[in-house]
């Protein structure tokens, strides 16, 4: 993961999120954080990415950063915007790469997350 970072200048959202999880799951917990904030301004910023992929990559970062940032004791505006929205995702418009890769357990159970056509 690190190499690519040296080859790589703008890496696509669902790269950085991968990253970021990657960190999280490694207790790296500072690196995750910082690349899930790059990852969420990749994910606004980006204009490959329909409205319900961009918000499906938000609802996957939500759990793993409250954690970290939990455990690293800092704030985050960012996840702040993102944990307390309201969020429709029509399942249709996110892809099946992005679902296989980006696995959302029990999504359907938080209740600021409305899941159109799943």
């Amino acid at each position: 993961m690190d190499k690519s970072f040296k080859f790589y200048e703008d890496l696509p959202p669902n790269h950085l999120t991968f990253a970021g999880y990657v960190r999280y799951r490694a207790k790296r917990f500072n690196d995750a954080v910082n690349l899930y904030e790059k990852a969420l301004i990749s994910i606004e910023e980006s204009t490959k990415l329909n409205q319900d992929t961009k918000k499906y990559l938000k609802v996957y970062i939500r759990n793993p950063m409250a954690i970290s940032l939990a455990i690293t004791q800092n704030k985050s505006e960012l996840f702040d915007n993102i944990s307390k929205t309201k969020i429709n995702i029509n399942l249709r418009n996110v892809s099946d790469r992005i679902k296989s890769i980006h696995v959302i357990n029990n999504m359907e159970k938080d209740s600021t997350i409305n899941l159109i056509d799943s």
